[in-house]
């Protein structure tokens, strides 16, 4: 399972890539009312032409350099939290990641 999937056919995947093995990740889950939107906010856009000063891509150095990952979409999520979590781990929090959450 690959975490950039949607990427693979880029012409900066294999760049991005090896930033990703580049050193430790530290991989969390935010739960809670409206937790996407206010994750969000907290680590800004992606693009830096975009960044809001004082969020976590505030202090990135350029798109692939930019500090975090936030998933998109659900759909994103219940893929990627895979690469970083086992299904017991989810489990654990009420996550199911076999079917869409209702």
């Amino acid at each position: 399972m690959i975490l950039y999937a949607t990427c693979c056919n880029e012409d900066f995947f294999k760049g991005l890539i090896q930033f990703m093995i580049s050193g430790p990740v530290i991989a969390y889950i935010v739960k809670g009312n409206n937790a996407k939107d206010i994750l969000s906010g907290v680590v800004g856009f992606r693009e830096p032409s975009r960044v809001q000063v004082g969020t976590i891509r505030s202090f990135g150095t350029n798109i692939r350099y930019n500090l975090a990952h936030s998933s998109r979409t659900e759909e994103d999520f219940l893929r990627e939290v895979r690469v970083f979590f086992s299904e017991s781990e989810l489990y654990d929090l009420g996550i199911s990641i076999n079917k869409k959450r209702e």
